[in-house]
C-alpha cells in the first residue's frame, strides 16, 4: 500500500471532460466530489489529494459512509450507480483496461465499539457492476462510473430515508493494483480501511452515490420492539386463562 499528496493543479480542457463526463442520468444520493473539484468539474486549486492503493493479495478495501437525505429519498432509493475516482498510475492512459478484478457493494451501517467513530460496516447489501472498459487518463485520478442492476420495485428500497450506509471497494483480483481518491484535508466524513480498522473522521474518499427516489412508498418494515408493559399484560392474561381453565376442569370432575 502506497499513499502520497499533492496539490491539484490546472488540467488541460480534455482530461477534465474526459474526468466528468456523466455515463447515466440520475440524482446525487450522495457526494463527496465538492472536496476536489467545483460543481462544474474543475479542480479546486489548492486542494490537497492521494490515493489508497488497494492490493489484491490481501483483499485490501477502503469504505466511505454516506447518509440517505429524507427529502430526495423519501419514497426510497433504488441504486443507479456510482462514480468513483480511481487512480491507475499503472496503466496505459491510452490503452483501455478492465477493472472485472474489483467489487463495489452498498453495506448496511451498524453501531460500533472496535472505531473511533463508533460506526461499522454490516451487512452487504447490494453489488454493482465494474466497467468492462477504462482508461485512466489523468494524474489526479479517473472519474470512473459503476452501474447497477435493476431492482425489484415490489421489494422495499435499497436506500431507505434517514438511514447510513457504506460504499465498499475491494481488491478481489485486480492487476496492476489501483487506487481510491481521497482528499487529504480533514473534513466531517467517516471512513474505513484494510489498514486502519478503527476509522476516522477526514480524508473522505471521492465517491457519488446514484439514485431515484421510488415512484410509489417502498419503506422497510418499521421494526418498533414491544414495551415492557406489552409483555407484562400479555403474561397476566395467559395467567388468566390457565386459572379459568384449572377452574373449568375443576367443575367438570
Amino acid at each position: 500500500m502506497s499513499k502520497f499528496k499533492s496539490p491539484i493543479t490546472k488540467l488541460s480542457s480534455a482530461i477534465v471532460i474526459g474526468l466528468f463526463a456523466t455515463s447515466a442520468s440520475a440524482d446525487s444520493i450522495y457526494s463527496t466530489y465538492h472536496y476536489l473539484f467545483t460543481p462544474e468539474g474543475n479542480p479546486i486549486f489548492g486542494a490537497q489529494s492521494g490515493t489508497d492503493m488497494l492490493n489484491k493479495e490481501a483483499d485490501e478495501w477502503v469504505a466511505g459512509y454516506f447518509f440517505v437525505n429524507p427529502i430526495v429519498c423519501s419514497n426510497g432509493c433504488d441504486i443507479t450507480g456510482a462514480d468513483l475516482q480511481l487512480d491507475g498510475g499503472q496503466y496505459s492512459p491510452v490503452e483501455p483496461s478492465s477493472l472485472a478484478g474489483v467489487k463495489l457493494e452498498i453495506f448496511s451501517n451498524v453501531a460500533s465499539s472496535s472505531t473511533n467513530i463508533g460506526k461499522d460496516l454490516g451487512t452487504s447489501l447490494f453489488q454493482l457492476n465494474s466497467p468492462t472498459s477504462v482508461t485512466f487518463n489523468g494524474n489526479f485520478g479517473t472519474k470512473i462510473h459503476f452501474s447497477a442492476d435493476a431492482q425489484d420495485q415490489n421489494a422495499p428500497a435499497i436506500l431507505q430515508p434517514n438511514t447510513a450506509y457504506w460504499l465498499k471497494l475491494t481488491n478481489v483480483d485486480q492487476n496492476p493494483d489501483f487506487g481510491w481518491f481521497f482528499n487529504g484535508l480533514p473534513k466531517n466524513e467517516y471512513w474505513l480501511a484494510h489498514y486502519d480498522t478503527r476509522g476516522g473522521e477526514g480524508s473522505p474518499y471521492i465517491f457519488d452515490v446514484l439514485g431515484l427516489n421510488s415512484i410509489t412508498p417502498r419503506l422497510a418494515p418499521a421494526t418498533v420492539p414491544l414495551p415492557g408493559a406489552v409483555w407484562m399484560m400479555a403474561s397476566a392474561l395467559m395467567g388468566l386463562l390457565t386459572i379459568g381453565r384449572r377452574k373449568k376442569l375443576s367443575y367438570s370432575n
